[in-house]
């Protein structure tokens, strides 16, 4: 019964969006790239990927709530010790660091598809992170495929890149774990252990 409602429920939905002209996305896996510059301590210009999340058209007037978090992931960082090699870029699914990150100065890179706090939960090798040391905190877009910064007028902010400064760590496992901003039972969060 309660799912003959939900189906019902769920059918109104997209009849009623249909009705006011939104043209209506279909699910895919593929990968939206792009080249960002980003960074404080290392100015940098990457390469990355995130889910292309599927999307309404801009014709439709109603407003939603922000999507909930659906993927974090550390995607770049780079330290003293191999700011000489341009950092490291981190794979999807990757858990540990290929080179011996620290020094100095380090930052480390964070991607949320999503609509996370302003404050998420940082550590570093056991120790809360402060969030002073949140750098930047920037929205991006999925423009024609493309991962943009700069996202033009009539497209949705898709989620956010995080810049977290670790000066000072040498090594340790580094977590992350944001809360979503419509409803904070759901919860993202991604690790790496740093050499």
């Amino acid at each position: 019964m309660m799912k003959k409602v939900l189906l019902q429920a769920s059918a109104a939905l997209f009849s009623l969006s249909l009705l006011m002209g939104a043209s209506i996305a279909t699910a895919s896996a593929q990968e939206a790239t792009g080249t960002i510059e980003v960074g404080k301590i290392f100015k940098k210009k990457l390469t990355i990927s995130v889910p292309n999340p599927s999307v309404v058209s801009s014709k439709m007037q109603v407003r939603s709530l922000a999507p909930n978090i659906s993927a974090e992931r550390v995607f770049f960082i780079e330290s003293t010790n191999t700011a000489s090699i341009g950092g490291e870029n981190i794979a999807p699914g990757q858990e540990t660091t290929k080179y011996d990150e620290g020094g100095a100065q380090m930052e480390i890179y964070v991607i949320e598809t999503g609509y996370g706090t302003n404050y998420p939960n940082i550590t570093m090798a056991g120790q809360t992170i402060s969030p002073k040391a949140l750098e930047e905190r920037d929205p991006y877009c999925i423009v024609n495929g493309n991962v943009a910064l700069q996202c033009p007028a009539g497209t949705t902010v898709a989620g956010y890149i995080y810049i977290i400064d670790l000066s000072g760590f040498q090594s340790g496992r580094f977590t992350f774990l944001n809360r979503s901003q419509n409803n904070l039972n759901v919860t993202g969060e991604t690790f790496l252990n740093i050499l």
